[in-house]
């Protein structure tokens, strides 16, 4: 390739899935791009100046996110990438197609006001997000009939946790004891959920789907509560919030 056009290895001290990584270049990466053209990297996460964080993945070659979109990364900001396999090192490919040119900050907040928008939301997905004190953090549930029901490597995103710069709260899905940011699924009936709370004892849980979740309740084991999935969204406040793996569940009727 052109000089613009290399390879970076990265490297953890204990195999995982989760590396630390940068936008080299002096113009934003278009992380559709920089994902297609990695497929080691399942994931990146973004970490937003107010301590929210957002994990965004491709889903059949359109961005999806757990706590609304990022089209972008900037010049020089780091970014955690998923890896599709448990490892060392991770490959990471930087090409000048990735590129993009980004619109002033006003407007590119605009953009991202619009993002997280239920009717963005294909069929079959659930994005799931916690806010404690002003930070939020999510987890999206997709129903594919290509998917396997048990945890799988390559297809679903381990929830990535950074102490150092964690936010408040934090929220995700748990199959065979996993915590998963982003989860495919084909036909399960229950699905767990869990969260690892460091500061507020208060939050607000907000579910946003569409009508392939009509047939589903969400239950809140500590309060005996059961929510039903009308409209395309739910928010509840959470009180007594501690970190659990167990407390809520959604459940097919």
């Amino acid at each position: 390739g052109t000089q613009s056009d290399f390879t970076f290895t990265l490297h953890n001290e204990i195999a995982g899935t989760e590396f630390i990584a940068g936008n080299p270049f002096m113009t934003h990466i278009d992380i559709q791009q920089f994902l297609a053209l990695n497929p080691e990297v399942s994931a990146v996460r973004i970490d937003r100046q107010n301590g929210s964080s957002t994990i965004i993945t491709l889903i059949d070659g359109v961005l999806a996110g757990t706590n609304g979109i990022e089209t972008s990364i900037a010049p020089m900001q780091s970014f955690f990438a998923s890896a599709t396999v448990t490892s060392r090192t991770l490959n990471v490919y930087y090409s000048e197609t990735m590129l993009k040119q980004e619109p002033t900050a006003s407007a590119a907040q605009n953009l991202k006001q619009l993002s997280g928008t239920a009717t963005q939301l294909k069929k079959g997905m659930m994005q799931i997000s916690l806010t404690v004190s002003g930070q939020t953090s999510g987890c999206l549930l997709y129903q594919s009939g290509n998917a396997k029901n048990s945890a799988a490597n390559g297809e679903d995103v381990y929830y990535m946790y950074d102490s150092e710069i964690a936010a408040n709260a934090a929220i995700y899905s748990i199959t065979d004891k996993k915590a998963l940011a982003i989860q495919k699924f084909n036909n399960l009936n229950k699905i767990g959920l869990g969260m690892t709370v460091r500061n507020g004892k208060q939050g607000t849980m907000t579910l946003k789907y569409n009508s392939s979740w009509r047939n589903w309740i969400l239950i809140d084991k500590l309060t005996d509560k059961k929510y039903t999935l009308t409209g395309n969204s739910l928010k509840i406040t959470v009180d007594n919030l501690s970190s659990n793996s167990n407390r809520f569940y959604l459940q097919k009727q």
